[in-house]
């Protein structure tokens, strides 16, 4: 999260040399008078390059072009990313044409609620996303609100409520599972280029963004303890800085994960290989791959241009893909991928496969929650799944022989058939002082208390921690094709495992 000192910046007329000041940390050659600012000294990845560290302000209403220049430096300042602040430059621009077209006369200044009227008017008309009218209005309410003072005058800001209401979960942006199967043998194909398939396989097992994974470096695989990890880094929330947050992935070297591992390596030994073709800037970058130009009939020709992949020409590259195995949309097209519709895919299958808010969140360097339920869960895109799911668990609990504990005791008033049919449900698990209906809407890990050095078991629970070794044995058997999720429930039989042996013991000992 960014600093709140940070976010308070608004424009000051005492601090203009400051603000041109600023430029220096961001450019090499940097000059306010000049309407190209490239900022070279906020790459971060090799997706910064070219167009995403540039901004141009050739096309700005020459009567505000001042002010628009010292509103990007102050976004800037508040460690905005440059691909924002083009973004948001942009959005102000084309309100600016707007104004000088519709109130000639009328400077910023003076803007009513009657001109935000025709403005939104104006936007209804132009046949724009709901998405596109809302991201404008806010560009223009932040413009008017972080300059206000400008010229010496204060105004009022008439865009400060925003009329567009939008639903921030977009369902199209999950894949169908027809299509990820579909996917999966493609990318099997080694047919398909070998950073292809890495990149591809990185972001079907483990929810990231791309340009995260494009920015991975080739030292990034490392062996541990007798599994591996992997270091991802991520710039979303560490409050804007150039040298992003280290996730660290640990994956265990079996099943697919196993296949992930052996991509990684073999992409890993390409890259060093090919490192002397490459730029100074473009160096120590896993995903290095050869320029091919690819005819109708499949046929490949390289060139002798060797380069970092970036997320268009990953974007385009997977669409290819979709076309040349014949992978078909709704609309009778090849479906038309994108490479952050994986992420949603992995949060919303791992909800669905009964992960907790806190897991995910530490796998995707989210810092809370709220975007994990409402943006990227689309649960109700999946009754098929979760059927088929809650019917492994019917299986598993069709005998009803063994007696049912809960440790701490029972729920008040709750009887055997009660709570039976409770924990039928896959996302249903026994907790302390009863049964959690439903563990993704969990706070916290429920198997940090075993792991802790201060936990102390009932040893009058035994039988509790033995059926819970089993349950989690029958849950990590049922997703063994889904490995993350697997291995997570063969850590969980592990703990169970290790409490029941030392109750065990200390029965033993007594006697």
């Amino acid at each position: 999260m960014r600093n709140s000192a940070v976010e308070a910046i608004s424009y000051d007329e005492s601090k203009k040399y400051e603000y041109e000041q600023f430029l220096q940390e961001i450019g090499t050659n940097i000059n306010f008078e000049d309407n190209t600012w490239i900022c070279d000294k906020r790459i971060r990845c090799p997706a910064d390059r070219n167009w995403r560290i540039t901004l141009n302000f050739s096309a700005i209403p020459i009567n505000y072009l001042d002010i628009v220049k010292y509103y990007a430096i102050i976004q800037l300042m508040k460690k905005r990313t440059v691909p924002g602040v083009v973004t948001t430059t942009f959005a102000i621009r084309k309100f600016l044409e707007f104004l000088n077209s519709n109130f000639p006369k009328t400077a910023i200044e003076n803007c009513n609620f009657s001109i935000a009227a025709s403005y939104k008017n104006f936007l209804d008309n132009k046949g724009v996303k709901q998405v596109t009218k809302k991201g404008r209005w806010a560009c223009v309410s932040a413009f008017f609100k972080d300059m206000n003072g400008w010229n010496g005058v204060k105004y009022q800001n008439p865009f400060s409520e925003n009329p567009y209401f939008l639903q921030r979960k977009y369902d199209v942006k999950y894949i169908p599972n027809d299509i990820t199967k579909q996917l999966d043998s493609a990318f099997h194909n080694k047919d398909v280029f070998l950073h292809l398939r890495c990149i591809y396989w990185i972001l079907r097992l483990i929810p990231s963004r791309i340009n995260e994974v494009l920015s991975m470096k080739i030292d990034c695989l490392k062996a541990y303890g007798g599994h591996y990890c992997l270091i991802i880094p991520t710039w979303k929330q560490n409050g804007g800085h150039i040298e992003p947050i280290k996730r660290i992935i640990h994956l265990e070297d079996t099943g697919i994960t196993s296949e992930l591992i052996n991509l990684i390596k073999e992409q890993q030994d390409y890259a060093r290989v090919m490192q002397s073709h490459l730029n100074e800037l473009q160096r120590d970058y896993l995903f290095v791959y050869q320029k091919h130009v690819i005819k109708k009939n499949g046929d490949k020709y390289p060139y002798n241009t060797y380069l970092v992949a970036e997320s268009p020409h990953v974007t385009c590259q997977f669409r290819r893909v979709c076309e040349k195995f014949n992978i078909i949309g709704e609309n009778g097209q090849p479906y038309k991928i994108c490479t952050h519709q994986f992420r949603h895919n992995g949060i919303t299958d791992r909800l669905a496969a009964g992960f907790t808010p806190e897991q995910i969140q530490f796998m995707t360097a989210h810092h809370g929650d709220a975007m994990i339920y409402q943006a990227y869960s689309h649960l109700d895109l999946l009754p098929e799944t979760i059927l088929q799911k809650q019917e492994c668990v019917l299986n598993e609990t069709s005998d009803t022989t063994s007696p049912t504990v809960l440790f701490g005791g029972r729920i008040l008033n709750m009887d055997k058939q009660l709570e039976m049919r409770l924990l039928r449900n896959i996302r249903a698990h026994r907790v302390m002082g009863g049964i959690c209906s439903d563990i993704t809407g969990c706070k916290s890990d429920m198997t940090q208390c075993l792991e802790c050095e201060y936990f102390v078991p009932d040893v009058g629970q035994l039988l509790f921690f033995e059926e819970q070794a089993e349950s989690w044995a029958k849950k990590a058997e049922k997703f063994q094709n889904l490995p993350l999720i697997r291995d997570t429930a063969l850590k969980n039989v592990s703990l169970y495992q290790s409490i029941a042996k030392k109750i065990k013991q200390l029965e033993d000992h007594d006697e």
